[in-house]
């Protein structure tokens, strides 16, 4: 997580200060804003959230990366 408000939670990838990858998510409620796109492959490790709950969330691809959510 990069940062938090009231009602919104901005998250940047994991893999940001290794690679510098500019990829992006918003989350607000069940909405998730994403912009940007990963400079590296996926990485492949067991999640340690295999036993959470799911939830349905709505993603929304950002044309716009300068557009405020």
């Amino acid at each position: 997580m990069a940062r938090k408000t009231n009602n919104k939670t901005m998250w940047i990838c994991a893999g940001y200060f290794k690679t510098k990858c500019k990829a992006r998510a918003t989350t607000s409620g069940r909405m998730v804003h994403v912009t940007g796109t990963h400079n590296h492959e996926p990485k492949q490790k067991k999640s340690r959230f295999t036993n959470m709950l799911s939830q349905e969330v709505t993603i929304v691809r950002n044309p716009n990366p300068h557009h405020q959510y």
